[in-house]
């Protein structure tokens, strides 16, 4: 077995007590360091503000203990070359992306790592301009927990969800959702996220929301507002859903809350955007709704028809999970081992 490093110097706090009430980068660095743990690998997970605290099989240590001089066998750093730079030479280390854009892009060329970790093909084809010849690189995924986000049960076929970062797609739910609303009466849109999932005070995460999407609070009928739940609570939410509703312009490039809400049987309806196109088989998994003057038509023919034909909801929310069993946390450790193996192989 080996030891690893998780660092992650610029996202929020990631230790054991706030695992469940985290998403995106840090939610993925968190779900990674368990299933290393878990395999039998010693775990070191590092970010801003955290305690010193052991839990799970992991040490969870704020960012100003992690020491170049004493890394682990691997070091995984999230979104920052710098923490990589001049390890010593048995270390393997990995710069992964995140499931948001970088800043810095053109410093890629440069990174002094062993390889480069992208979310999704769109990830890696944003980079490849700044990439040097010869750059090792893998093309995965972020993962999510397949022990929490499974199928549920039965479900009300006019119940809907979206939990995507607030700037992301709620100003255009809140502009099609009355449209929904009026083609089926019984609809309801359940609400849930934010940013404090970041790592954001309650008080910053209200100023955010406010500038981002200023009628967020506006009561609209049909509309429930769960604000942010703790990823068990949040997974009970979706298996009670029929459809994950995004529609968005914003260039995902890996979207963990499509997968969760796949691998639970939730129809997700969304842009055919960036990375959503690989998260979604069109017409059998999901939807996949073209950019275009008239998405929010497109948008309303395709969620009241399918809200509204029984034999088809059920045929895609099987698909939806199954398809989702393809981005498993265990299915992107398997990756992520075998890549080490391979590094670490060649130099010896």
């Amino acid at each position: 077995m080996l030891s690893y490093d998780l660092i992650s110097p610029k996202g929020g706090t990631i230790c054991a007590s706030r695992a469940q009430w985290l998403s995106g980068n840090e939610a993925t660095t968190a779900l990674w360091a368990l299933e290393l743990a878990r395999r039998g690998h010693a775990v070191r997970v590092f970010s801003p503000q955290s305690p010193s605290e052991a839990a799970d099989g992991v040490e969870w240590l704020p960012i100003e203990a992690f020491d170049k001089t004493e890394p682990a066998d691997v070091v995984v750093s999230y979104r920052s070359p710098a923490i990589l730079a001049r390890l010593p030479q048995r270390v393997t280390s990995i710069l992964f992306f995140g499931d948001r854009p970088a800043a810095g892009a053109d410093d890629l060329g440069g990174a002094e790592c062993d390889s480069l970790w992208f979310n999704s093909l769109v990830h890696w084809t944003m980079y490849r301009p700044f990439l040097r010849p010869g750059q090792r690189f893998h093309i995965g995924c972020c993962g999510y927990d397949a022990s929490v986000f499974t199928p549920g049960a039965a479900v009300a076929a006019h119940r809907f969800i979206n939990s995507a970062s607030p700037y992301r797609s709620l100003g255009n739910l809140l502009s099609l959702w009355p449209r929904i609303r009026q083609a089926l009466p019984d609809a309801e849109l359940h609400l849930t996220g934010g940013y404090e999932l970041w790592g954001y005070s309650p008080e910053h995460a209200r100023e955010l929301l406010a500038k981002d999407v200023p009628h967020a609070q506006v009561e609209i009928p049909g509309i429930v507002r769960h604000g942010v739940l703790c990823r068990d609570d949040y997974a009970a939410l979706l298996k009670s859903c029929a459809f994950y509703l995004y529609p968005t312009t914003y260039h995902e490039t890996c979207c963990i809350a499509v997968l969760e809400a796949s691998a639970c049987g939730v129809i997700p309806i969304i842009s055919s955007v960036a990375a959503l196109k690989e998260r979604v088989i069109d017409a059998t998994s999901g939807v996949l709704v073209p950019e275009s003057a008239h998405w929010e038509n497109d948008f309303l023919r395709c969620t009241v028809a399918l809200a509204q034909d029984a034999d088809a909801r059920s045929a895609m929310s099987f698909q939806a999970a199954r398809h989702a069993t393809l981005f498993t946390a265990r299915r992107v450790i398997d990756e992520l081992e075998s890549l080490v193996r391979a590094i670490r192989a060649e130099a010896s």
